[in-house]
């Protein structure tokens, strides 16, 4: 953020003030609501705004984004904008949580932050051995590679139903901009924080047992015993931009996708030491197996809202299995006439080996275009098409834990056990402290 306001005040001049806020728990949904709290309410340190954006603390923004994405906004049907997303390339030895590393809107203890982790890092490669240095800067790379073609696969299927129909699977909440229209009625509050689902799931199987179903008692049972109740499985503490979505199309907007070079943001995937891109993925995908069912078959408005969407991209997502679909290929090429009766059959076998591998690229060779290197060491040798496979497995052990409500990715309850409680005085002194730094960087 402090390279971004000096160039908006330049060409937009805009007045910014910064206010941090502080919530007493690890819940991304109640962090949200105390923050839309202060927005357009009168009096000293809130904001009046029409459009609010939400944005993660991995996003890095492009100098001239907001010129580039509030114009969508210029359609007065459109209440939810998302942009185009992207991986930083890194590498062993590089420092991911330094992206501006080059600029110079940073203060001095910034700067020196920075150099004494760069030294320790680079002291810390120097003592490795040839194996092990070799071996970390492959999983570094294969990491970020892996992580950057699964964002930019999203990207790539975003912007195209979105094109074709105004479709969107979910609008990513790394940043996201929204009216505040929106996100200020006390239904989408109320909902916002109380989100549950599987309730009809509780609803059959009490059904199921006054009918005096076998089993049904105990199944009941095991699922209440995992977290289900009347109103389903919840609070929810995932899946707030997929809510964000379903509710903003559900209520008469539209969403826009902007997806130029100045609306791009960009994160980092693919750190060894705080590796949780396996999590994120699990994450991801139980999302998926909770909300799509939901907007397919309670909300309905997808359907006549956005049909080529619905056969495109929501029922794929659920049942798309890279390993499933290819061995099936395999399996019935290997025993049909072209393969048995050809005297080519080896051949035309590895052509379609061949196919199906290389048909992975039809959304992802932008990245091996501009990093070659990586099309040899992360494809030739095949670890992105055999995580592929890897994924339809999670795919699979998701699909039936989907009622897992954690925040797989990072250790919530972990990370609030080493805390502890924080007094309302020490939160204030660090709000305080982290609006003087950030006032201070912008003067720099």
């Amino acid at each position: 953020m402090a390279k971004i306001i000096p160039a908006l005040e330049k060409h937009m001049r805009v007045v910014t003030n910064w206010e941090c806020v502080h919530v007493d728990i690890s819940n991304k949904r109640a962090q949200t609501y105390e923050a839309i709290k202060r927005v357009n309410q009168k009096g000293e340190g809130h904001l009046m705004t029409g459009v609010i954006i939400m944005v993660d603390d991995t996003a890095i923004w492009h100098e001239n984004f907001l010129e580039a994405t509030l114009p969508a906004f210029n359609d007065p049907n459109v209440g939810l904008v998302g942009t185009h997303k992207s991986v930083r390339y890194i590498r062993l030895g590089d420092n991911p949580t330094t992206p501006f590393a080059s600029h110079t809107d940073h203060t001095q203890e910034d700067a020196l932050q920075r150099e004494i982790e760069e030294l320790e890092e680079r002291r810390r490669i120097a003592k490795m051995g040839k194996l092990e240095y070799c071996k970390e800067w492959y999983l570094t790379g294969m990491w970020n590679t892996i992580g950057a073609l699964y964002l930019m696969r999203h990207s790539y299927e975003t912007e195209a139903s979105n094109t074709a129909d105004g479709g969107v699977f979910a609008v990513s909440g790394r940043t996201m901009l929204i009216l505040t229209s929106i996100v200020k009625d006390p239904d989408f509050i109320k909902e916002f924080q109380e989100e549950y689902v599987g309730e009809i799931v509780f609803k059959w199987l009490t059904r199921l047992i006054k009918w005096r179903v076998p089993l049904m008692d105990t199944i009941l049972a095991r699922f209440e015993s995992i977290g289900l109740t009347k109103k389903g499985v919840g609070p929810l503490l995932a899946d707030d931009d997929n809510f964000i979505t379903r509710w903003v199309i559900n209520h008469g907007y539209n969403i826009k996708i902007q997806s130029s070079p100045e609306a791009t943001i960009s994160t980092v995937l693919g750190s060894v030491k705080t590796f949780k891109f396996i999590d994120q993925c699990k994450r991801w995908s139980r999302t998926t197996f909770r909300q799509n069912p939901i907007a397919l078959f309670f909300d309905r408005t997808i359907w006549w809202k956005w049909p080529i969407s619905v056969w495109t991209v929501y029922f794929p997502w659920m049942y798309n299995g890279a390993l499933f679909w290819d061995s099936a290929a395999v399996l019935t090429f290997w025993y049909s006439s072209l393969y048995l009766d050809s005297p080519s059959g080896n051949a035309r076998f590895c052509c379609l080996i061949l196919f199906m591998w290389f048909a992975k690229l039809n959304k992802t060779w932008p990245w091996f275009w501009e990093h070659p290197l990586d099309f040899v060491l992360y494809f030739i040798i095949p670890a992105y098409p055999l995580f592929t496979y890897y994924h339809t497995l999670l795919k699979f052990a998701t699909a039936i834990t989907c009622w897992n409500n954690e925040w797989s990715g990072r250790d919530v309850k972990d990370a609030e056990r080493i805390a502890g409680p924080v007094p309302p005085e020490v939160a204030e002194r660090a709000a305080k402290q982290a609006v003087k730094n950030l006032t201070k960087r912008r003067k720099k």
